[in-house]
């Protein structure tokens, strides 16, 4: 017996089916009309491309920058061996080192636009000398502050999302290398094969040697071109390197012929 009734006093588990069975296969008993199911059948849109228009909109929306500065910004994240997006046929797309930035950001403060859009705001109102610098300094810092441990998390599921890091990394393939000692008595080491010629032994050697050497080679366009030039010492971004250089007259002749042709 049980203590209390509790729901069975609105309930009763065998009335209910003593009900039931007395109606079964008498449709008049059942309380208005007969209803005509019917499912809504739909698919949701295409996502919008995120376009150079779109992004605009979207930033603008979100009242983030003035608009030298959303182009400038769009200009600088475009641009570059790091370049976070990558533009093609007016769609952009994210690059290897975008997807590793939205991984490493995903849940941090400085990821929202309404945190970029609030040192937007800060730093307004700091050029406007109505809100003192280190105000602004301390928001930032509390910014990435509150970010660091969520990205040092977050560096965890970088290989999940992308894989092996080093399909990620285009690789060049080697030059073969000659190396030597130049008549200064210096060991250098040099790429053998410049504008598609590869060195013979002799002519590593007159390199070595300091002469000057000479040979032709095939343009972009399939036409012959005599070169002519020594070894030296170059430098490229800011890196210093032994190889082949041509000689200055090479390219004035060539452009020289090139404009001639064109005055024709």
């Amino acid at each position: 017996m049980p203590v209390a009734l509790n729901y069975k006093l609105i309930f009763d588990s065998a009335r209910q089916i003593k009900d039931d069975d007395s109606t079964e296969g008498n449709q008049s008993s059942v309380v208005g009309p007969t209803a005509d199911p019917f499912v809504f059948e739909g698919a949701n849109p295409k996502p919008v491309k995120p376009t150079m228009k779109w992004l605009m909109n979207y930033l603008q929306k979100h009242n983030i920058g003035t608009g030298a500065t959303r182009v400038s910004t769009v200009s600088q994240i475009t641009a570059g061996r790091t370049a976070l997006l990558h533009e093609r046929r007016g769609t952009f797309s994210m690059t290897n080192t975008g997807i590793v930035s939205a991984v490493l950001t995903e849940g941090t403060i400085i990821s929202s636009t309404n945190a970029t859009k609030r040192l937007f705001d800060l730093m307004d109102q700091v050029g406007k000398f109505e809100l003192p610098p280190d105000q602004l300094l301390t928001t930032a810092t509390q910014t990435v502050t509150h970010g660091m441990p969520i990205m040092v998390e977050n560096a965890g599921k970088l290989h999940d999302r992308l894989g092996d890091p080093e399909k990620l990394v285009k690789k060049y393939p080697q030059k073969p290398k000659s190396s030597g000692t130049t008549s200064a008595g210096k060991e250098v080491k040099f790429n053998q094969v410049w504008g598609g010629h590869h060195f013979t032994d002799s002519e590593v050697a007159d390199l070595l040697a300091g002469k000057d050497i000479s040979f032709s080679i095939k343009t972009k366009r399939g036409k012959d071109m005599d070169v002519h030039g020594t070894l030296a010492q170059q430098t490229y971004r800011g890196h210093k390197f032994w190889g082949f250089k041509a000689a200055d007259d090479v390219f004035t002749k060539t452009n020289k012929k090139s404009i001639k042709n064109k005055s024709k």
